[in-house]
């Protein structure tokens, strides 16, 4: 007979099973006989079915089997954890904690954006050097629900998380949304993958107004001609950065004659511009230009008062503008040439001091000034003399050229004795 437990193959009269010592139970079911027709010779012989044999399972398929089962528990697990690791609660997270800790490198890898000279990891590290958290105690993370939470998820590209987290100190929680892009490929080719949107982290079209002829280096980067905007007015000229991150810049605008403005800056919208309106003229600049607006000055009112022509005065003036200005003397020269009946003949400036106008080279000159001037009396039309003391003030407007300042403008107009 065979063991029941091995399949060991023993005698028919054993107990124990002579390969593993297993008891072996019999099976004394009585055999069915077949009657057969006696022949007239004798009895005839009777043949008994032998017994059926159930071959018992083989040890080693128990095994496969039992790992099989095991694997696939451990795959399964794997792939649930996994799952959960690549997940967009995951993501949200760890951006969150890279953000909190200033581990501005890591955070930057998990932004869904295009690089550019100011989009890229050394710049979102720049702008964010001032960025705290303060000092987190715990913090959960949550799917966003509500209208705007659903209108992102239900598209099947996006998805909306909350980070709640509490300062130590505080008794309210605050929240860190984080909004997360699908990307078009998976990892693994299993997962799904996911990039922070950087919709509440750049700001676009980030517009910069400065005076004409003026440098501009926005984070160590001088602007090009290539960020400069056509549409210019007569305060300055526009450049746009098509996108900078938000937080934390530094703003230099530099213009030859004045001192250069440095800016540190805030951007905290999507759309957001920065204007540098005032500028200081250099002191040494200004200085001569007031020296030089007072001789030119002296040098305009007395060629007029003597009836000088336009032509002897003409090198103090811009070429652009000599044919303005040569109207513009000839009507001083005109109103000089008699009020009434008194006619000044000498006139003197002293005491000259100035100032400069914001943003360009234009100076404003206050003066003292002595005139001279003769009259016919109307008694006896004899020609009488007098003078008088008074002050005034005047605006010049200089610009440098061929090396030399010259006058935009005449500056000079006439003055009332």
């Amino acid at each position: 007979m065979y063991c029941q437990n091995c399949g060991t193959k023993n005698s028919d009269d054993a107990v124990f099973c002579e390969s593993c010592g297993t008891k072996l139970e019999r099976n004394d079911i009585p055999v069915e006989q077949t009657p057969v027709q006696m022949p007239e010779n004798g009895p005839a012989k009777v043949t008994q079915a032998a017994p059926a044999v159930h071959k018992p399972v083989p040890k080693w398929l128990v095994i496969l089997i039992l790992e099989a089962v095991a694997l696939i528990a451990v795959f399964y697990a794997a792939f649930t954890l996994a799952k959960r690791g690549f997940g967009e609660e995951r993501m949200a997270a760890n951006f969150f904690v890279e953000m909190a800790n200033g581990d501005w490198e890591k955070a930057y890898e998990k932004l869904d954006i295009e690089e550019s000279e100011f989009i890229n990891a050394k710049m979102f590290a720049l702008a964010n050097k001032h960025n705290s958290f303060g000092s987190i105690n715990a913090y959960s993370v949550e799917k966003q629900g509500g209208a705007f939470g659903d209108l992102i998820a239900n598209t099947g590209l996006g998805t909306a998380v909350d980070i709640q987290y509490r300062t130590k100190g505080s008794n309210s929680d605050s929240t860190y949304e984080v909004i997360l892009n699908k990307q078009g490929k998976k990892k693994l080719l299993l997962f799904d993958d996911w990039k922070v949107s950087t919709d509440q982290l750049v700001c676009n079209n980030y517009q910069i107004q400065v005076p004409d002829g003026a440098t501009v280096v926005f984070d160590g980067i001088t602007l090009s001609d290539s960020y400069r905007s056509s549409d210019e007015d007569g305060y300055g000229v526009y450049y746009t950065i098509p996108q900078i991150f938000r937080g934390s810049h530094t703003l230099t605008v530099s213009k030859e004659n004045f001192e250069d403005v440095t800016r540190n800056i805030t951007v905290s919208s999507s759309y957001d511009e920065y204007s540098v309106s005032n500028m200081t003229m250099k002191k040494e600049v200004l200085e001569e230009l007031i020296q030089l607006a007072g001789k030119n000055m002296q040098t305009i009112y007395t060629a007029a008062i003597e009836g000088k022509k336009f032509d002897t005065i003409a090198d103090l003036f811009a070429k652009d503008a000599k044919e303005d200005v040569k109207d513009s003397y000839s009507n001083l020269m005109s109103n000089l040439s008699g009020n009434g009946s008194s006619v000044p003949y000498k006139l003197n400036f002293h005491n000259i001091q100035g100032s400069a106008y914001t943003n360009g080279t234009s100076v404003s000159i206050s003066a003292e000034y002595h005139m001279e001037y003769s009259y016919e009396d109307w008694w006896d039309g004899s020609l009488q003399t007098d003078s008088m003391d008074s002050n005034e003030q005047f605006t010049f407007d200089f610009v440098e050229e061929d090396g030399k300042w010259v006058q935009t403008n005449l500056g000079c107009y006439t003055l009332y004795y």
